[in-house]
């Protein structure tokens, strides 16, 4: 093969492609050297340069592209790290709240018997709801708790020093604060958080807002709410707890009232409706009038009619066919107490206390109105039976008949009904608070629920969150 001359012959086709190729070698021509004609090689080598520079920033593009792709993967993992440790403390903050919701009514339940059992009961509050501690506190703010992760503080403030209810003796704050551990906020050093829960409970009358209660468990001798004959509750401003059984089987019963809850089942086979519908499964409430305490019981006298002394403690009471008023005050029956017949019995501002096992039984054709006191230690206790006994009590009487009070009988069956078309409309308000009650008769019997004309309100005073 003949070898290309640079005198301007034409190389042959091969050669041609040879030339070409030259690219390969990176040789310079010398400084003011032109290249022979037809010969490519300063073409290839600018192309083949800018083929380098393309080939490097698809690199650096590549490489770009992953180190985004890894920080935005790090990011998103930090974020779902951080969401992954506040959701975590949003649940244990919740747990920690129903201990202070539940330290706080504790506390507040204990406002009546003194300040000294505030403090214990707050914590044993807390200490149901999982989060003990060998001693509570009290400041505010509350100290933090001071340790490893898992250490608790339980707070107790009474009165709150702080909020809305600052200084408020009829109020108790509670905190429960632990230290909670961190999981990937540790990477930024963060290895434990502080977490706080606060709640303030409210001590008083007017937070309970229903009427009737019974205090007998499902299945017990002594529960529930049953009918005998065809009665119309009317309870329209107030509730019903039941704490057993709602059965009205074996009789009609109508019921309207503000509302209906029972703790065992509700079973309506006799007809007649009741309104709302009963909510059943409910959660049991305790007694409460737990908090009454008893008068002192005397030596017992006989009782006389015409010579009533009120404070006396009577072996019984026993009225039939007369006419009796009780002068305000407080009477303790060590026996039965009975109004029967033709009787008409008045009483304003009175307590009847019945212990000894005595029963009560108010039936016949009597005419009775009983209102209890406005003020004092059994401000708006009407009969008050000795929780130790279970002798059934009788409440019955005619359309003029009402009884203006607490009807408290804890662990005993009360009957209470009319013989009349109505029965109770003038009592201002009536609280039924018995172990289980029985409706009766075929009157349309009132429960009313207007405590203006009380110093404290309610008599049934109970313990609320507001905060």
């Amino acid at each position: 093969m003949q070898a290309c001359s640079r005198a301007g012959k034409k190389c042959s086709g091969l050669l041609t492609v040879a030339v070409r190729f030259r690219p390969y070698s990176r040789t310079p021509f010398a400084p003011g050297e032109v290249p022979p004609l037809g010969l490519t090689g300063t073409k290839t080598a600018s192309l083949h340069k800018f083929s380098e520079v393309a080939v490097m920033r698809k690199k650096e593009a590549g490489q770009a592209l992953i180190f985004g792709v890894f920080a935005l993967g790090l990011l998103l993992l930090g974020l779902m790290g951080l969401g992954i440790d506040i959701g975590y403390m949003r649940y244990e903050k919740r747990l920690q709240q129903s201990a202070a919701d539940s330290a706080a009514l504790a506390g507040a339940a204990e406002i009546p018997y003194g300040s000294s059992f505030i403090s214990a009961a707050g914590s044993h509050g807390a200490s149901l709801d999982g989060f003990t501690v060998a001693s509570t506190q009290s400041g505010c703010p509350p100290t933090d708790p001071s340790g490893a992760v898992g250490t608790i503080a339980v707070t107790i403030n009474y009165p709150p020093c702080s909020g809305l209810y600052s200084g408020k003796p009829e109020y108790v704050e509670a905190y429960v604060a632990v230290v909670q551990p961190t999981f990937f906020m540790k990477a930024l050093g963060i290895t434990s958080q502080t977490v706080t829960a606060r709640a303030v409970a409210f001590w008083g009358s007017g937070v309970a807002k229903n009427c009737v209660f019974t205090l007998g468990s499902p299945g017990t001798a002594i529960e529930g709410i049953t009918v005998n004959g065809s009665p119309t509750l009317n309870a329209p401003t107030c509730g019903i707890d039941d704490n057993g059984n709602f059965d009205t089987s074996g009789g009609d019963l109508d019921v309207t009232a503000g509302s209906v809850g029972v703790v065992g089942e509700a079973t309506n086979n006799g007809g007649g409706g009741v309104t709302p519908t009963p909510i059943t499964g409910i959660a049991p409430l305790g007694d409460p009038l737990a908090t009454l305490t008893p008068p002192t019981v005397g030596t017992p006298i006989t009782f006389r009619p015409d010579n009533i002394i009120p404070g006396s403690t009577y072996k019984s009471i026993s009225i039939n066919n007369g006419t009796v008023n009780f002068p305000a005050g407080t009477y303790i029956v060590n026996g039965d107490m009975t109004i029967s017949g033709n009787s008409t019995v008045t009483g304003t501002g009175v307590t009847f206390y019945i212990t000894n096992g005595g029963d009560l039984t108010i039936n016949g054709n009597t005419n009775v109105q009983l209102s209890a006191p406005t003020s004092g230690s059994y401000e708006g206790i009407l009969f008050y039976q000795d929780p130790n006994d279970t002798s059934s009590a009788r409440i019955n009487g005619t359309n003029n008949s009402f009884f203006q009070g607490a009807l408290y009988f804890p662990n005993a069956l009360l009957d209470f009904g009319g013989t009349g078309s109505t029965f109770n409309s003038d009592a201002a308000y009536t609280l039924i608070v018995s172990g289980a009650l029985r409706i009766s008769g075929g009157a349309t019997i009132s429960i009313n629920s207007d405590f203006s004309g009380l110093v404290d309100g309610n008599p049934i005073h109970s313990s609320v969150l507001v905060e």
